[in-house]
């Protein structure tokens, strides 16, 4: 009996090795053996030692060289446990910024991850990007040329006061009624200006009227439609009246002189029809030079 089992046992060993040396690794070889040689001890059928272990041994290489279905096949993505798809991609990533990375101090701007930072707000005047820089408080202020005005003081826009000039006698700051722009004010006639042919000058209050005839050349004061004076140029239709830049007021038909207020010399000097129905050529300095004599009405 020795004998026979002693060549059993060279078989096994030599099928064993011939297996070992066919099989995909070495490793996978000794397990498979060691899976054959307890399968084959554990079988409860009398069978043949040599043939049992070779059956279960290439059973066991069989089962190990199928694909397993559960394995993941040649180019399939790779999943976690839950088998969600990795997100571990490069491309997938964002830096995150910040207020102070960016040198911004007012407004929003993006995180650089899909969110929004808040980088502060602005006191008035201010304004986020109002002073030119699109992430930082500030403010514009405006000029007088910008504002149209020529006199007086303005605000700038950004809490500062801008002065932007004065003006020439008789014009006023805001004369007629635009603020910072100089002016006439009403029933004052600057030198240099006219009074056309059928032009009236109003007094403030509206009672009395300076007009320039037009039918017969004669400049007349009404008051409430009476006539209170007249420079008696009647006569010469079409004629007008100049306050000149030298001061003096003078009627004029074409260009010859029919009346004046004899104040040449007196540059800057103006006509006013005042308020008390009075009309008076003032200097540059309101020094009267010349006047109707019909105060106080």
């Amino acid at each position: 009996m020795r004998g026979p089992r002693s060549a059993m046992g060279i078989t096994l060993i030599l099928a064993s090795g011939c297996l070992a040396q066919g099989a995909t690794g070495g490793g996978d070889a000794g397990n498979v053996l060691g899976d054959a040689s307890l399968d084959a001890r554990s079988s409860s059928k009398p069978r043949d030692a040599a043939t049992g272990l070779g059956d279960v041994i290439l059973a066991k290489m069989d089962a190990r060289s199928s694909p397993d279905a559960s394995s993941p096949a040649d180019g399939a993505p790779i999943t976690a446990d839950d088998g969600a798809p990795s997100t571990n991609d490069a491309s997938d990533a964002c830096t995150l910024t910040t207020c102070a990375a960016e040198n911004a101090t007012c407004g929003n701007i993006s995180d650089g991850c899909g969110s929004t930072l808040l980088c502060g707000v602005c006191a008035s005047p201010e304004t986020c990007g109002g002073g030119g820089s699109p992430k930082a408080c500030g403010c514009t202020p405006t000029t007088c040329a910008l504002a149209g005005a020529n006199c007086g003081s303005i605000p700038d826009g950004c809490g500062e006061t801008l002065t932007c000039g004065t003006c020439v006698v008789p014009d006023t700051c805001g004369g007629a009624g635009a603020a910072g722009v100089c002016a006439a004010p009403c029933g004052v006639l600057a030198g240099g200006s006219t009074l056309a042919a059928g032009a009236a000058l109003a007094s403030c209050d509206g009672r009395f009227s300076l007009e320039m005839q037009a039918t017969d050349g004669n400049l007349v004061i009404y008051f409430s439609g009476a006539a209170l004076w007249s420079a008696a140029t009647a006569g010469n239709p079409g004629a007008y009246a100049a306050m000149q830049g030298d001061g003096n007021f003078v009627i004029y038909a074409g260009s010859v002189a029919l009346w004046s207020s004899a104040t040449g010399g007196n540059p800057g000097a103006y006509l006013s029809m005042q308020t008390d129905g009075n009309l008076v050529v003032y200097s540059s300095t309101d020094v009267s030079l010349w006047s109707s004599g019909t105060c106080c009405h």
